[in-house]
């Protein structure tokens, strides 16, 4: 799985020192589209206003992944169970 960040930082205040800050995560062996995510005009000054856009990213990526299990998780039963209730249904006509 090659999985690859690209990350932007654009509309800098030198004066506030905030910005906005764009990531994308693509995973080439998906074919799903790949995902962004932005903070916009979040404060980039120290180590740990940095840290705290990292952890929200990555917040952000593990609960979409964690939605996307969900509705695969809930698509796979639905679909075991219409295969079920036909394949029973057949038996019976």
């Amino acid at each position: 799985m090659a999985i690859t960040w690209d990350v932007q930082i654009s509309n800098v205040n030198l004066i506030s020192k905030r910005g906005t800050v764009t990531a994308t995560r693509t995973d080439s062996e998906s074919a799903l589209e790949p995902r962004t995510y932005t903070v916009s005009n979040t404060p980039l000054e120290t180590s740990a206003d940095r840290l705290l856009v990292l952890n929200t990213l990555k917040e952000w990526e593990t609960t979409e992944t964690d939605k996307i299990a969900s509705v695969e998780t809930f698509l796979d039963t639905l679909v075991q169970t219409a295969k079920t209730n036909l394949e029973t249904w057949e038996l019976t006509r």
